[in-house]
């Protein structure tokens, strides 16, 4: 989890200059999409962190709409 919040951290997001945060949601709907996220072996131990498919929809639809509104 550490290194995902060294990946994306949220709390950080709107500091961020507009290219980089296209570029980080890019990077996550690319990771949802390829099924990296969340890994497998937080998922052993996390079962209810599994997403379904209409869970890895939701957030990539999501950050796409967030792409959209950043000019």
């Amino acid at each position: 989890m550490v290194d995902g919040k060294k990946e994306l951290n949220f709390d950080e997001f709107n500091s961020y200059d507009n290219k980089r945060k296209k570029h980080k949601l890019d990077e996550l709907i690319e990771v949802i999409q390829d099924d990296e996220m969340p890994l497998g072996s937080y998922s052993l131990i996390h079962r209810n962190a599994i997403l379904s498919p209409q869970d890895k929809e939701k957030i990539i639809f999501w950050a796409r709409k967030v792409q959209t509104s950043i000019n």
